[in-house]
């Protein structure tokens, strides 16, 4: 036996994970507190002046609103004209001017008395606050062609514009003199020299303590507005911060390498047997299981190694399952293709210009043709669905119509369309599936110009004129002649109708695939531009029409794959 080692692995990996996670942790929470406390203190700064401009510019903003609505009221010489301008408005408590006192009606205090409140002597630009029954106001005063005149407000409205930031103690001074806001410190002792100045952050010393002051001006009455926050107190969560992230430090790694050293044994003797098995399935063992006791991610693991090696051996049989039916589906693709004509037919009497495509390996949609003496039979046929089941219907269908081509040279009363339909019906309802068939049965006489149709619940042929500009009135539906589907009884009977072609005209055969084409945003391609292009092109052949037709049906579906088969049949008489 091999000696022991002295020094196992896991216990290498236990010291160096310890190792590198205390310096790893010491160095983050160091480097961290400093980024910190530097990011901190430039917050404070920016934060601190952003907040005073934004004040400065709030503050000369109402002030020149106030300003305006002032001078608008010097203006006015009629003393009724301007109480009622007093009175609609919402914050302007009195007006002053030349000895004149206008108060506004709604406001519910004492007029001498709150008169005698407020304070006399005012200047140009002066703006000063006063407390009348415990409550503050502001009265502003302008000058506007020699004389002055003074608004009074409440003082609420300039002060809830100084409480926009509440990290900040903002006050407002005019002259060195403080006109708003709560003096907590005493600032208004201080040297005012410092409050001059625009757009300034600056530390100061003040009652034992750093402040960061900052000072914006406003245009209006030439205010400072000054911003105060103690620096201890704003750097009292750093160290805080520091504290904690220290403590946390000590105690993650603590817990790291109790949780390591209890883990390890649980983690390598599983994570080792996964590899064997790993090992056994690259050499195409997938009969062998891997056991795991553990009820972790280890234990769920394991279980899917397992289930893992059941599903490759079934996808091995699925494949297998699968490579023999699409074998078969390949056959059998083939094999419908051989129920169809040619694409382009051309006789001495009519030139047919066809497409069809299935929606998936194998369609639902039929067409044929037979030229029988003078008649040329042509049918369109569609299954309730597509893929197998309606491509098995579709070979029913083909062999029956073999079936009546064979009679044709016996029985030539089967050449009437209504016959061919009955004939066509029994021999679907005698399959006994449950998928219908509608169809759109044509014989056309090439002597006589007659062409007589059936329409078992098919969409109608178009017929167009040859003419140099077609409308849509002279495109005719063929909507005479119908009857059920093929297969809903044995009992149904069909009709027919007949009508004369002539020369150039053109007959457009479709299943529904084609006008209800779908595009990315779910909107059928519609019959509406099927006509548009048969009035645009119908003096064109069969061939040029046929062709763009399924050209624009690709454009709007945006895809070559399709939620239903297509097929398209063009007539064209000679």
């Amino acid at each position: 036996m091999g000696k022991k080692p002295i020094f196992p692995i896991k216990f290498k990996l236990i010291t160096l994970n310890t190792a590198l996670l205390i310096v790893v942790i010491a160095f983050l929470t160091k480097y961290a507190t400093h980024l910190f406390e530097k990011d901190k203190k430039a917050y404070l700064y920016e934060n601190s002046l952003f907040n005073v401009t934004s004040v400065a510019k709030e503050f000369n903003y109402t002030l020149n609103r106030i300003t305006s609505d002032l001078q608008n009221l010097s203006l006015i010489k009629n003393k009724k004209l301007k109480s009622k301008a007093i009175s609609e408005t919402k914050y302007i408590l009195a007006y002053l001017e030349k000895g004149e006192f206008i108060i506004n009606r709604d406001f519910d205090k004492d007029e001498n008395q709150f008169k005698l409140a407020i304070p006399k002597n005012q200047r140009n630009d002066s703006i000063a606050s006063f407390t009348f029954e415990d409550e503050k106001f502001v009265i502003l005063t302008k000058k506007f062609k020699d004389n002055l005149a003074s608004i009074v407000i409440k003082a609420n409205i300039l002060n809830n514009l100084l409480s926009q930031n509440r990290t900040y103690n903002t006050l407002v001074f005019q002259n060195g003199k403080l006109v708003l806001g709560n003096d907590l410190i005493g600032l208004s002792e201080y040297d005012k020299n410092e409050f001059k100045g625009n757009n300034i952050v600056k530390k100061v010393r003040f009652n034992n303590d750093d402040y960061l002051i900052s000072t914006a001006q406003t245009k209006a009455f030439e205010l400072s507005v000054v911003s105060t926050i103690s620096e201890s107190d704003a750097l009292s969560v750093t160290k805080f911060l520091t504290q904690r992230a220290l403590y946390f430090a000590i105690f993650i790694i603590a817990l790291s390498t109790i949780i390591i050293v209890l883990l390890s044994r649980t983690i390598s003797k599983p994570i080792e047997k996964l590899y064997r098995r790993a090992l056994s399935i690259g050499q195409g063992d997938f009969e062998s299981t891997v056991e795991i006791k553990t009820k972790d991610e280890l234990g769920t693991l394991g279980d899917s190694f397992n289930q893992m090696s059941r599903d490759i051996l079934d996808y091995i049989e699925k494949m297998k399952e699968k490579a023999r039916l699409d074998e078969e589906v390949k056959v059998a693709k083939l094999v419908q293709e051989e129920f169809f004509p040619p694409k382009d037919i051309e006789t001495n009497a009519v030139r047919i210009s066809s497409y069809a495509a299935p929606a998936s390996e194998c369609g639902g949609d039929w067409w044929g043709h037979h030229e029988f003496g003078d008649f040329i039979i042509t049918i369109i046929a569609d299954a309730t669905g597509h893929g197998l089941p309606a491509a098995l219907l579709t070979s029913a269908i083909n062999s029956a119509f073999n079936s009546i081509k064979i009679r044709l040279e016996e029985e030539t009363s089967l050449i009437s369309p209504a016959e061919i339909t009955q004939y066509l019906n029994k021999v679907i309802d005698l399959s006994n599936n449950k998928i219908l068939l509608t169809a759109f049965v044509s014989v056309y006489n090439t002597k006589t110009r007659e062409y007589s149709y059936t329409n078992a619940s098919h969409l109608e042929v178009l017929k167009v004129p040859k003419k140099n500009e077609i409308t849509k009135a002279d495109i005719i539906p063929l909507i005479d002649a119908k009857g059920p589907r093929l297969g809903e009884s044995n009992e149904s009977s069909y009709s027919y109708e007949t009508i004369k072609l002539e020369a150039g005209e053109l007959l457009v055969y479709m299943t529904d695939g084609i006008t209800e084409a779908e595009n990315t945003e779910g909107k059928q391609w519609g019959l509406r531009k099927l006509l548009k292009i048969l009035m645009t092109y119908g003096q064109n052949t069969s061939k040029e029409i046929r062709d763009t037709i399924v050209s624009v049906v690709y454009d709007h579906r945006g895809s070559d794959s399709f939620d239903d088969d297509l097929t398209l049949i063009c007539l064209e008489v000679k």
